[in-house]
């Protein structure tokens, strides 16, 4: 049994360390499917159809400071309301939409797709369907809602909800804008500037979040793999001579070589002009912290709740993993030799 301790008291951490590393970066993924749109923008009150065809109009303008111009790929709003068979009827949350859908959110399908340019078509969740059908193989079914007769091209994983298209231009509250700007901030103000919107009540920078996630994700395992290196390094460190400021010149090169490697992975958003611009990180994390306090501040809607759900999730996992990190590293502390 003594000698069993030594391996679980390596193990478990290591394995909660997995446990915790898998949870925390299915929960970023989470995250991202839900904001797959570079910015979403949220105002209190529905936009005008005037101001929906300003916003609808083609692009015809040259590319800006920022970067690619973002443009609109689709509006939506929710709307509580009754579905209705023959003789059944179901009160559901629809997300009404216009435009590409798949900009709203990434849906994982059981059965059919996306709709295209079907504006009869609707995606029901599992739980919807079975609710109102009894079944989840309800492709081709047609429904009611709110009046309007609508038929089934998609099932996808959920407990409640639908998705279906909204022909008129009234409504809408929530625009999701695409395209691969540098700066999301400054392409989502010319955007309204271009279109003549008022300034939004809310945003979403869901391309960013998502990917600032993914990168915290890997922060307590790349901080325990480098404590290790140097500890492996201090082993075998040469205590004097040559060797010692030929290992120390050839890991400062080697550091070198990596980082523009690493940086080339880095969205434009996160790369400094200089990496010694101590004024790009303050005011990148001025940035982040505006941008946190104005997603708690969002209109209440049912895909930023559940947003917040997954992000508490991810918080749990990242900090599960820093804790079991700890521990795994106190393990090799009382493993070392007493003379280290």
């Amino acid at each position: 049994m003594r000698r069993l301790r030594p391996a679980v008291r390596f193990l478990l951490p290591a394995l909660a360390e997995v446990i915790c590393l898998l949870l925390a970066w299915q929960a970023a993924a989470a995250v991202a499917d839900l904001y797959p749109a570079a910015v979403s923008l949220r105002y209190r009150a529905p936009l005008t159809a005037a101001e929906m065809a300003q916003a609808e109009q083609p692009e015809e303008t040259e590319e800006t400071e920022e970067g690619a111009q973002l443009r609109l790929a689709a509006a939506w709003y929710e709307e509580e309301g009754e579905a209705a068979l023959t003789n059944t009827v179901r009160t559901a949350t629809a997300v009404r939409y216009r435009g590409d859908r798949a900009a709203i959110a990434r849906l994982t399908y059981l059965s059919g797709g996306e709709p295209g340019a079907q504006e009869d078509a609707a995606l029901v969740s599992e739980g919807f369907a079975r609710a109102l059908w009894g079944s989840a193989d309800v492709l081709g079914q047609t429904f009611s809602w709110q009046g309007e007769r609508f038929t089934v091209c998609g099932v996808y994983e959920g407990e409640d909800g639908l998705y279906l298209p909204q022909k008129g231009r009234e409504g809408f509250c929530c625009l999701e804008l695409t395209g691969p700007a540098e700066d999301p901030v400054g392409a989502a103000l010319d955007f309204t500037a271009r279109t003549g919107l008022d300034g939004w009540d809310g945003a979403v920078w869901g391309t960013a979040g998502g990917v600032l996630l993914r990168l915290l994700v890997w922060l307590p395992p790349l901080a325990g793999a480098l404590w290790a290196l140097c500890r492996l390094a201090r082993l075998s460190w040469p205590r004097r001579g040559a060797a010692r400021y030929a290992l120390a010149a050839a890991a400062v090169l080697l550091l070198g070589a990596l980082l523009p490697m690493g940086a080339a992975y880095l969205p434009g958003w996160l790369t400094p002009p200089q990496w010694s611009d101590f004024s790009f990180w303050y005011q990148l994390w001025r940035s982040a912290g505006a941008r946190l306090e104005e997603w708690f501040r969002l209109p209440v809607w049912e895909k930023d709740v559940e947003a917040k759900r997954t992000l508490l999730v991810w918080l749990g996992g990242w900090l599960g993993s820093a804790a079991a990190l700890a521990a795994l590293k106190e393990g090799l502390l009382r493993a070392a030799p007493r003379g280290d």
